[in-house]
C-alpha cells in the first residue's frame, strides 16, 4: 500500500472519484479498490457515460456506499472541451446531487493538477482558469461538508508547471510519491 502520514485513516475512510489522475490513488495503493470511483477518461462533460460499482452511475454509487470522506478530482479531460464556467457549474451540480443522496459525506474537491512544461495537451494558464472557476463554485456553496483543495499548488514548481519529479513521461500523469504529497498536504 502507498504510504502517507495518515495512511490508516485514508485506507479506512477515503474514497476517490475522478479521472485517470485520480485513479492513481488506487493504482498505487493509497486507497483500497472498493473505495475507488475513478476511471480513465472521466470528465464532467461525459460523466453520465461511466458506471461504477457494478453498473451504477457515479452519484448513485456514492449514495449507495455513503463514504465518510470523498476526494473528487475531475477536470483534466474537461480543459479542452468547454469553458471554465460550464465546467464549474456542472461540477457544482454533481456535488449537489451527491450531497442529496449522501448528506453526511465530506467532499474534498481537488483542483486540476498542473501539466509539465513539455505537455502539448493544454496550458497551465488554462488549468488555472478552470481551477479558479471551480474554487469559486465550491466556496459559493457555503457548505461545511464541501471543501476546495489546491492540488495544483502541491504539485507545481516555481514556474507553475508540474514538478519534474512528478511527471511520468507524458507531462500529465503522476508518479506514486505525488499522491503521498497530496495526502500529506490534505
Amino acid at each position: 500500500a502507498g504510504y502517507s502520514p495518515n495512511s490508516d485513516f485514508y485506507q479506512q475512510r477515503l474514497s476517490i472519484a475522478g479521472d485517470s489522475i485520480a485513479y492513481g490513488f488506487n493504482a498505487y495503493g493509497f486507497i483500497p479498490y472498493e473505495h475507488n470511483y475513478a476511471q480513465e477518461s472521466v470528465s464532467m462533460w461525459n460523466l453520465n457515460g461511466f458506471t461504477f460499482c457494478g453498473g451504477c452511475g457515479l452519484v448513485e454509487a456514492i449514495g449507495y456506499n455513503q463514504p465518510s470522506l470523498l476526494y473528487m478530482s475531475i477536470g483534466m479531460n474537461d480543459v479542452n472541451m468547454n469553458s471554465p464556467e460550464i465546467y464549474a457549474n456542472q461540477y457544482a451540480s454533481v456535488i449537489s446531487d451527491i450531497r442529496s443522496c449522501s448528506p453526511d459525506t465530506v467532499i474534498v474537491v481537488a483542483g486540476i493538477s498542473p501539466v509539465g512544461a513539455e505537455s502539448m495537451y493544454t496550458t497551465n494558464d488554462i488549468i488555472r482558469s478552470y481551477n479558479s472557476a471551480l474554487q469559486s463554485a465550491v466556496e459559493g456553496m457555503k457548505s461545511d461538508h464541501v471543501y476546495y483543495f489546491d492540488a495544483y499548488s502541491v504539485l507545481c514548481d516555481e514556474y507553475l508547471n508540474l514538478r519534474y519529479d512528478c511527471a511520468v513521461g507524458d507531462g500529465i500523469h503522476l508518479q506514486p510519491h505525488c499522491y503521498e504529497d497530496q495526502l500529506t498536504a490534505l
